[in-house]
């Protein structure tokens, strides 16, 4: 199926039969960087049609040296892969002028859920006019601020969330790694190559009405202020394709005591290198370690599960960027049993990120653990840890 995307205020829709007599689990890959899709993934009742919204990512407002863009959806279901062909033409796309660099660490304004079409039957006249999915959750607390930390320490505050009419599932994910302002007394802003907020819990199920406060702890490794936004992404138990994202941003201020010592655990982010117009011979100096923390990382060291029933599966990907200035060869080692990925390579262009389906597929209950290594002779490998527990 070939879609040609005329700008990011159009969405084309793209739509998935299911023919058979059985429910049939989907899930969509494709180029993030240039796509939003919406659903990702869900279940297509028999004999029903579910549509998928298509838009051009609106970063492509300042990229137009990458139009016209061609690129493919994976679509994977029923243990098959079908492709769809997307184009996204150079004449018609994006009237939106850019924005100057900004390298502070404001907040970014709270972003709209996608429209998502409800299921048809087969045979009945569609909904002409999507609706925007309302939130099903509200956090209390959209901005956590730490206390003052000292480097090498620990501190805790509260995410609050209270749950509306239904019973919903609900995910955290971190939305990139966190960055770090006044480390060295200079406007310059780093990233933090190791996790500096962690939340006790990823996912989990909330019942109607109900309120739940999930603890997040502040690790900093160095001084600095350090800011990271996550996403809670949710939706009703019964309605899986119904979803909704709220952000929420942390924030916490690490400080040391006596001489700062350099560990190599922060780089600074390439926006600040071009904005103060840094020569290349003060690249040359950067070590082997610096340089290969600004090639391929992911911004999450542990991805966990959903706790998933035996003969059930959950699937969940794999955010994996490409911060340097060259495209790397990712190989992927594939992680053992119960754990399941069918990619097994990908060459992941400069500043650009990829989302990699794995599916947790349990056949024995209890908890399990696993490893996804990624391999790349430029950059180096890559070690993200999986865990799930599986239901009787």
């Amino acid at each position: 199926i070939l879609c040609f995307l005329d700008g990011p205020s159009s969405t084309s829709q793209v739509q998935i039969r299911n023919n058979t007599s059985r429910e049939l689990n989907f899930d969509l890959s494709w180029p993030a960087h240039c796509l939003t899709i919406t659903p990702q993934h869900g279940v297509i009742e028999p004999q029903c049609q579910l549509q998928i919204l298509i838009s051009p990512n609106p970063s492509l407002a300042t990229k137009s040296s990458l139009l016209p863009w061609s690129g493919q959806i994976y679509v994977q279901c029923d243990g098959q892969q079908k492709l769809i062909k997307v184009q996204i033409r150079r004449d018609l796309a994006l009237d939106v002028s850019a924005a100057p660099t900004d390298t502070s660490l404001s907040a970014l304004p709270a972003l709209a859920a996608t429209p998502v079409l409800p299921v048809a039957r087969l045979g009945t006249k569609p909904s002409v006019t999507p609706r925007a999915t309302p939130s099903l959750v509200e956090i209390g607390n959209k901005t956590i601020t730490f206390p003052t930390t000292p480097s090498g320490e620990t501190s805790e505050a509260q995410l609050e969330v209270q749950n509306g009419e239904v019973e919903v599932r609900w995910y955290l994910s971190s939305f990139a790694p966190p960055y770090v302002k006044g480390v060295d007394g200079t406007e310059d802003v780093y990233r933090a190559t190791y996790t500096a907020f962690r939340c006790s819990r990823v996912s989990g199920t909330l019942g109607a009405h109900e309120k739940m406060q999930v603890p997040v702890t502040f690790l900093p490794r160095d001084r600095g202020t350090y800011v990271q936004f996550w996403d809670m992404e949710c939706h009703p138990v019964s309605e899986p394709q119904q979803k909704s994202r709220l952000r929420f941003q942390l924030s916490g201020t690490g400080v040391t005591y006596g001489p700062l010592e350099g560990n190599g655990s922060l780089v600074r982010t390439e926006a600040t290198v071009r904005s103060r117009k840094r020569s290349d011979s003060s690249a040359s100096k950067a070590g082997p370690e610096e340089a290969l923390r600004r090639g391929v990382y992911s911004p999450q060291d542990l991805y966990t599960f959903p706790d998933t029933r035996l003969g059930e599966s959950s699937t969940l990907k794999v955010n994996v960027r490409n911060n340097s200035s060259d495209t790397h060869e990712l190989r992927f080692v594939k992680p053992k049993e119960p754990f399941h990925m069918k990619h097994v390579e990908y060459s992941l262009r400069s500043q650009h990120y990829v989302k990699l389906p794995v599916q947790f597929k349990p056949t024995t209950a209890g908890k399990h653990t696993g490893l996804l290594l990624i391999q790349s002779e430029s950059s180096g490998s890559l070690v993200v840890q999986l865990s799930g527990e599986a239901l009787p």
